[in-house]
């Protein structure tokens, strides 16, 4: 009984050494160059910013997203409380969501010619759960004077920009792109334009 105990944990302690030896052995030694020998060092690793398509796309669209506002607003008199841009395969296109006096429309605007696409009626109870109808139309600042000064402040292209609700008013978030494929949101006051970083 002793004899065949003996052998099993001898079995087991080679098989422990060799997994021990097998995880040692996985990486090699660094070998020194020869003397006289000329190293060339291998290449730095450079950071890669992944490109949204959107904010690309944006860049040679031939219409913006204050203008795809301003082909709605034409159509029917009201207030924008959400704009997007959306490189589609069929093109460049804008969702623009018009507040008029008594319903909620979402257009479709071409971004290569600002025609409207489609048009077709939201239900305003959806849409509106913590800020009202009033919020938008009361609002100092309308959706395009806020993309305008985003696009100062940060030196791009709009993309997206939609209202929310704060405490003693509208809160305007812009999302920017710059000509690197890049985006930030910036937040605008819908009181006084004040412009900060999210």
């Amino acid at each position: 009984m002793k004899f065949k105990t003996s052998i099993m944990a001898a079995a087991l302690l080679a098989s422990a050494s060799g997994i021990a030896l097998a995880e040692s052995t996985t990486t090699a030694p660094a070998v020194a160059p020869a003397p006289g020998a000329v190293v060339t060092p291998a290449p730095a690793t450079t950071a890669v910013t992944t490109s949204n398509d959107d904010a690309v796309a944006i860049q040679t669209a031939p219409v913006s997203l204050s203008q795809a506002i301003a082909a709605a607003e034409a159509k029917e008199p009201g207030r924008t409380v959400e704009a997007e841009f959306d490189a589609t395969s069929d093109g460049p296109r804008y969702d623009v969501k018009l507040l008029t006096e008594n319903k909620l429309i979402e257009y479709t605007i071409d971004g290569t010619n600002g025609n409207i696409l489609d048009a077709a009626d939201q239900i305003i109870e959806v849409y509106f759960t913590s800020m009202t109808p009033g919020d938008i139309r009361e609002a100092k600042v309308g959706l395009t004077d806020a993309i305008k000064a985003a696009e100062t402040h940060a030196g791009g292209k709009a993309i997206d920009a939609e209202a929310s609700k704060m405490d003693d008013g509208l809160l305007y978030t812009v999302t920017v792109a710059a000509a690197d494929g890049t985006s930030k949101d910036i937040l605008v006051n819908g009181n006084d334009g004040r412009v900060k970083e999210d």
